[in-house]
């Protein structure tokens, strides 16, 4: 019992810092996105979740120019970063429920809880996560701008009947696909057929030669 005492006493110590405050503001609004967005309020929620990401950004910035990294604020910023991508595959899931990439978010989703619980039995057994290194706030940054990309311009996004913009799903793509191949088919034959009718009399062999004039 000594041991756990300590190991808390440990990692509260000089926990009273604005990244930490800023770390606590981001789980604190990942179930006001949750909901906001569940309500349909995909605007407010979208913003939210933008902020909440701007928070990540600046907390190690600041803590790093003011040399205010702490015990606490190691492991509350990856639990912050975790809660957040977790919330927003939530959402996604149940926005595509009726979509096969549900299942690649479960994937994800489970990954996650995975990675919390191992560092909640790290941490238990006293020891201590290191800082995040620049790549990972690289990989977390581009995980969440997709997802946000994600939630405001995909099927059914927040903003796509504010902006007229929708990212293409498969179906349209094979349409598109479909309908270049019927312009191309349609041009061969426009061609062909303004081929035979030349004053000339020219005709296109098989090999793809013109041959002769009458």
């Amino acid at each position: 019992m000594s041991d756990f005492k300590s190991n808390v006493k440990e990692l509260f110590s000089g926990c009273l810092t604005i990244p930490n405050a800023l770390s606590v503001i981001r789980i604190l609004l990942i179930p006001v996105f949750a909901v906001l967005f569940l309500k349909e309020h995909y605007i407010i929620a979208i913003a939210i979740i933008i902020f909440a990401e701007l928070t990540d950004l600046f907390d190690g910035m600041i803590a790093r120019r003011f040399n205010q990294v702490s015990a606490l604020g190691k492991i509350l910023d990856p639990i912050a970063d975790k809660l957040s991508q977790i919330s927003i595959v939530i959402v996604l899931i149940i926005k595509y429920w009726d979509n096969a990439i549900k299942y690649l978010f479960m994937f994800f989703i489970i990954k996650e809880l995975v990675m919390l619980i191992g560092g909640a039995i790290l941490i238990s057994k006293g020891l201590r996560p290191v800082a995040a290194e620049m790549w990972g706030k690289v990989a977390t940054t581009v995980f969440c701008i997709v997802m946000i990309f994600v939630l405001a311009f995909g099927e059914g996004g927040a903003l796509c009947d504010v902006t007229g913009f929708t990212l293409p799903n498969a179906d349209e793509r094979e349409k598109s696909r479909e309908i270049i191949k019927g312009e191309i088919t349609l041009n061969e034959t426009t061609v062909m057929q303004q081929v035979r009718r030349t004053p000339c009399g020219r005709i296109y062999s098989e090999n793809g030669r013109w041959k002769g004039c009458a």
